[in-house]
């Protein structure tokens, strides 16, 4: 029981933790013309470089990030008061000095100015633009996808005792004698198959680690407004979240 229970959760580790080598390409949900549009972008922000921010704006580093790399972002900064926004004049100091992927460094520029009730981010928009703003805004643009987890929780047979191997029978069947009867040389009586996990329990248990290890605060099962994940089918999940959140499930392909 114990064995299945840690297996399940290792496989469903697998999945929650496809952030940084997974193995699906981004699929937007518009048309192939935003697909081009996103798969340029991310792969301009692959570009490596080294950086020295201090006490810059916020927007000008962006406008330095922009006119380095060519990516254009849609940045939403704070206006009438109405929706969460970034402060323009927010003070960036950052010094990387071993080059890194332009993303990286924009994730580290985020993390500065990021207020710590409501952090900033970026993702991708169904038109395929990059867009920054703070989370509780960026969750106004749920999607929902499909997920097929159907491999994860596939059951595999555990035994609770093995087959031995009869060593008299083996030595007296080489040797010849009773002329040369094919006995079997297991003793099979003691292979009763061990405990399974339900699939229901695996599947549960899947989305409690999704649910717990990526943007956990976001969740509506946790209080969160950003995302909520529904079974259906038994094996497939339907996730409603924004973009934030998808591209830690399946990961971007860059545009290689």
């Amino acid at each position: 029981m114990k064995r299945h229970i840690l297996m399940t959760a290792a496989l469903a580790g697998g999945m929650a933790a496809a952030i940084a080598g997974s193995a699906l390409a981004y699929n937007p949900t518009v048309d192939t013309v935003a697909s081009q549009r996103a798969a340029g972008a991310l792969k301009k922000l692959q570009r490596p470089m080294t950086v020295t921010f201090k006490d810059d704006r916020l927007e000008d580093v962006l406008a330095f990030l922009t006119q380095t790399t060519g990516a254009d972002f849609d940045v939403r900064y704070q206006e009438d008061g109405t929706a969460a926004g970034l402060d323009p004049d927010a003070k960036v100091s950052l010094e990387i000095t071993t080059e890194a992927p332009a993303i990286s460094i924009l994730e580290r520029v985020l993390e500065k100015v990021s207020d710590e009730f409501d952090p900033a981010t970026w993702q991708v928009s169904k038109y395929g633009d990059i867009v920054i703003a703070p989370k509780s805004r960026l969750n106004a643009g749920k999607r929902m996808r499909v997920y097929d987890i159907q491999d994860l929780v596939f059951s595999i047979p555990s035994f609770t005792e093995v087959p031995e191997l009869d060593v008299s029978s083996v030595l007296n069947q080489s040797s010849g004698r009773g002329g040369g009867g094919g006995g079997n040389i297991f003793n099979t009586t003691n292979t009763a198959p061990g405990e399974s996990v339900p699939q229901k329990d695996m599947v549960e248990k899947i989305v409690e680690i999704i649910e717990t290890s990526i943007e956990s605060d976001q969740w509506r099962a946790n209080g969160g407004d950003g995302g909520v994940i529904t079974v259906y089918q038994g094996t497939t999940l339907l996730i409603t979240a924004p973009d934030y959140i998808h591209r830690q499930l399946e990961s971007y392909s860059f545009g290689k």
